[in-house]
């Protein structure tokens, strides 16, 4: 556990001491300066007259870290109540700076929203009553692109981060970054930095400046007496990430400048009096009550070291020990702006193609296994790469739900190959194919005889020639042999580490602007449990909005999950001698909703192997099969 504030040189005001020394009466207004002073001092105090409630004295540390520091990382182990003790703060104060604007930021609307939702939890309990005059009923409005929250003159609102230019342009003086681990280096440098160093008040700040000049030059003053305005804040919440991510760059930064003494007499400090704070907290620091230990105890013997100390130590750890190396992902990771991103639809038919990867499940159960697929985007006879722009996995919906989001997928994306597990390939291509869904729409999935013997030219040209893209007859039924799979592994960490494998970019708003436009049936997808919650309370206009922005936030964090379960895959050899990649044992072990799962690594296993046959047949010679090829001269 860490709480590092430094020795920064504002002044630091005992006021209990000074309250003890107060002689006589005190004036209203000076009564009101001084409540205003205490409940700024200790939020926990403010929070117990608003709501009745009291806050863990962990919580109320790190609202004073909040309000103290201008730039604050708070590196806590999960379940440390990092969003909730943030919507606590940014209640508290929004209400002592009228006016001000908070903006809370993360990758995607729905954790954005969250901290939103704790603070309309907060408004509603039942000893609340003092909180209910700040924030009056159904307060709480929600867009398809910003959820907010009025308090009184201020204003607490939530977005996406997409590229950041939105946020930018948001002109807000407090920016609440959740999951900042998952946000794009580039992003924090170029938008996040240069937004928090300027005033959004700049013309009333300067005017100020100039009364307080023409007193001084009078003599009225002294260049002491000079008011001290807020600063713009930025406090960045979230877990703990590998070492060679940007937030431990920050995060040894921030160390840096905490503790040197010297970076008080630094120009950068003179010129911007930025303080900072880290908090640190590990799974120990916070009180029983709120973690329970013995969960926590069965967590650690399901999870692997590494992870365990992201998760609930709060400790940054070094680049991992599987199969798939993270970092290798991450660089095979394209940057906002850069193309392709994800797509909601296909590219040109003509120049591109799509290798769709199929790992099915039947379990309607939100407990089994994801139904998982991965659609790959390849330049046609230009390059062997190719980008994950669009991802399935979902556990729990019926099977009816999934055959609709393939059939959206073979209607909008230019698919030429298709490589499914055999384990439920086939039925479920049996089902699709009978389907009325398949049979109104004149689509049908034909396997091919796919004999992928690449050292034999003549099995390669026999599947070329019964592989049939115009008759649809494109599906590849992969067994999962022990030798197929060391290979399909070998190939998909070779493109990692040739980058012939990318994932596409996080969308920018010119980007958002075209998906939000593209034409396609959302209103019949299904692509999450839970949507219907996020879409309570809207009109049916609004909902169609709604649900495509969250589709388009939902195929991020799945590219998000892909990298993720790719990176838990160990290899292990077995008692006969083959080897293994799978889960550590640990983590397959686990069950519920939540669990650590591997379908999408699986989905892009078979994309990556069916991209790979695809490029294998495209350069292939079709040779026409003879029928004096089968003779052979008997002697008489």
């Amino acid at each position: 556990m860490s709480f590092i504030e430094g020795s920064f040189a504002e002044k630091k005001e005992d006021l209990i001491t000074e309250i003890k020394s107060m002689k006589g009466d005190l004036t209203e207004e000076e009564s009101r300066i001084l409540l205003a002073r205490i409940f700024k001092a200790y939020p926990g105090f403010l929070y117990h007259i608003l709501t009745g409630e009291e806050l863990f004295p962990f919580q109320s540390l790190k609202c004073k870290m909040f309000s103290c520091r201008d730039s604050v990382l708070d590196i806590s182990g999960r379940g440390a109540a990092k969003s909730y003790t943030a919507g606590v703060w940014a209640l508290i104060y929004a209400i002592l700076n009228p006016g001000v604007k908070i903006l809370i930021a993360a990758p995607s609307l729905r954790q954005s929203s969250i901290i939103l939702a704790y603070i309309d939890e907060i408004s509603k309990k039942d000893n609340a009553h003092l909180l209910r005059q700040f924030i009056p009923k159904d307060c709480y409005k929600r867009r398809p692109e910003k959820h907010e929250i009025k308090v009184g003159k201020s204003m607490i609102f939530a977005m996406s981060l997409g590229d950041g230019k939105k946020i930018r342009g948001a002109r807000a003086q407090v920016l609440i970054l959740d999951e900042a681990f998952a946000v794009p280096e580039a992003i924090l440098n170029a938008v996040i930095g240069p937004m928090m160093v300027v005033h959004g008040n700049v013309f009333e700040l300067k005017m100020f400046r100039e009364k307080e000049d023409e007193y001084i030059s009078k003599g009225l003053m002294t260049e002491k007496d000079r008011q001290v305005f807020n600063k713009n804040k930025i406090i960045m919440l979230s877990s703990a990430d590998y070492e060679f991510g940007h937030l431990f760059k920050r995060f040894s930064t921030y160390i840096d400048k905490i503790i040197d003494p010297e970076y008080l007499e630094s120009d950068e400090y003179k010129e911007s009096l930025r303080s900072f704070g880290i908090i640190n907290f590990g799974y120990e620091a916070i009180p029983k009550e709120l973690l329970d230990r013995g969960y926590i105890k069965e967590q650690q013997g399901l999870m692997s070291e590494d992870m365990f100390r992201r998760e609930y130590l709060a400790q940054f750890t070094p680049e991992s020990d599987s199969y798939f190396k993270m970092s290798k992902m991450i660089e095979c990771t394209l940057q906002p702006g850069e193309y392709p991103t994800i797509e909601l639809r296909g590219d040109n038919h003509n120049k591109y193609a799509y290798i769709l990867g199929i790992d099915p499940n039947y379990k309607n159960s939100e407990d089994s296994d994801h139904f998982a697929m991965c659609l790959l985007k390849i330049e046609k006879g230009a390059s062997n790469i190719g980008h994950v722009v669009h991802n399935y996995a979902v556990a729990g919906l019926d099977l009816s739900s999934t055959m609709s989001y393939l059939l959206y997928l073979l209607r909008f994306f230019n698919i030429e190959y298709v490589c499914v597990d055999a384990g439920g390939g086939d039925q479920f291509l049996e089902t699709c194919n009978n389907s009325s869904l398949f049979k109104s729409r004149n689509v049908e999935l034909n396997k091919f005889e796919a004999d992928f013997d690449f050292e034999d030219p003549k099995a390669l040209a026999a599947t070329k020639r019964d592989y049939n893209p115009k008759a649809n007859k494109i599906v590849h039924v992969q067994h999962f042999q022990s030798r197929w799979i060391r290979s399909a592994n070998e190939h998909l960490q070779t493109c990692f580490d040739h980058k012939k494998i990318r994932f596409a970019s996080v969308p920018t708003d010119g980007d958002l602007d075209a998906l939000r436009k593209e034409d396609i049936p959302i209103e019949e997808l299904d692509f999450r449990l839970d949507l219907a919650e996020d879409l309570k309370g809207l009109s049916s206009r609004e909902k169609i909005k709604a649900k495509k922005h969250e589709f388009i936030e939902h195929q991020v964090s799945l590219i998000d999950l892909t990298k993720l379960e790719c990176g838990n895959i160990n290899i292990t050899n077995t008692a006969n001698g083959t080897q293994s990649f799978d889960l550590p044992s640990a983590m397959r072990k686990q069950t519920g909703p939540n669990k650590a799962r591997k379908d999408s690594y699986s989905a892009l296993l078979l994309a990556a192997w069916g991209m790979k046959c695809y490029n294998t047949l495209e350069n292939t010679e079709e040779k026409k099969e003879n029928k004096w090829d089968q003779f052979s001269p008997v002697a008489f």
